[in-house]
């Protein structure tokens, strides 16, 4: 008996000699998300991919961005809203992310191509995402990004401070260290009143399953 090719999962087709595979479940699986943007001469448009699978780890090997013509563009790529690598050329522009096997994706993580036009004429660019996930064990995840903001950083004596926080990665509790001896607080917003002029340096712990982050700033008390 001959055993028939099996196609990749997520519409990969391995038809070719030393490019077939059987999948087994809880094995790496490759995938692809794609789209097309419409961008007039000379100007800019973004694909977006926002990751929402809870159950896998992906890695990313190769984003892939055409106009479908031989016309010049460039692109950046931001990873969750900071920039990580950009380049340009003609026709097809392939940049492997795969090269940094840090960079991986959970769920709520997004990726930005930025694409700009340089031709003159209005083109329509095909924009391929292709990679692997693996499934994410139960105790894997990303511990949160601590950050908060403060509607008042030199507020007077006796002035309430709203500390506002602003974490990322789904934290879970909060422990606030107003960094003026007083009693720490578990809230996720709370309020804060310095009874001595000074410079302080508040603190946010923030923690989920996966672990914690600290960040603080400074308060001048007048």
């Amino acid at each position: 008996m001959t055993d028939v090719p099996k196609d990749y999962p997520d519409g990969f087709g391995r038809l070719l000699p030393g490019h077939t595979a059987e999948m087994e479940p809880g094995f790496a699986e490759p995938f692809y998300y794609g789209g097309t943007l419409v961008i007039a001469a000379g100007a800019s448009g973004t694909y977006t991919l926002t990751f929402a699978d809870y159950a896998h780890i992906y890695f990313i090997d190769m984003i892939s961005i055409s106009p479908q013509t031989n016309k010049d563009h460039g692109a950046i790529v931001s990873i969750n809203d900071s920039p990580y690598v950009a380049a340009a050329g003609a026709g097809w522009l392939n940049i492997p992310l795969r090269q940094n096997p840090s960079i991986q994706f959970l769920a709520e993580d997004h990726l930005d191509v930025a694409v700009t036009n340089n031709d003159s004429a209005q083109r329509t660019f095909l924009v391929k995402v292709n990679g692997t996930k693996i499934l994410r064990p139960d105790n894997y995840g990303w511990a949160p990004a601590a950050y908060f903001t403060v509607d008042d950083d030199t507020p007077a004596k006796k002035q309430v401070v709203q500390f506002t926080d602003a974490t990322g990665r789904t934290p879970t509790s909060w422990l606030w260290d107003f960094g003026d001896g007083s009693a720490k607080s578990v809230l996720q917003n709370p309020t804060h009143a310095y009874t001595v002029a000074g410079t302080y340096y508040p603190r946010l712990k923030a923690t989920n399953a996966y672990g914690y982050d600290n960040y603080a700033i400074k308060v001048v008390v007048t």
